[in-house]
């Protein structure tokens, strides 16, 4: 996977989260989850670091 993938992957799953978070956004099942708020930030600051670190690595 491209680093630039990796980065806007992660920013797309770390805004849903986010907007999840603060109830602009509903998303059936996970609006409802508060774990699975959290486990999409989480996911999403991971690959923008895993993008990061493809970035140092050139």
């Amino acid at each position: 996977m491209s680093r630039k993938l990796l980065f806007w992957s992660g920013l797309f799953v770390f805004m849903i989260g986010h907007l999840s978070l603060v109830d602009l956004l509903k998303i059936g099942p996970v609006a409802d989850n508060e774990l699975m708020v959290y486990v999409l930030i989480i996911a999403g600051l991971f690959l923008i670091g895993v993008s990061n670190l493809l970035k140092q690595q050139r």
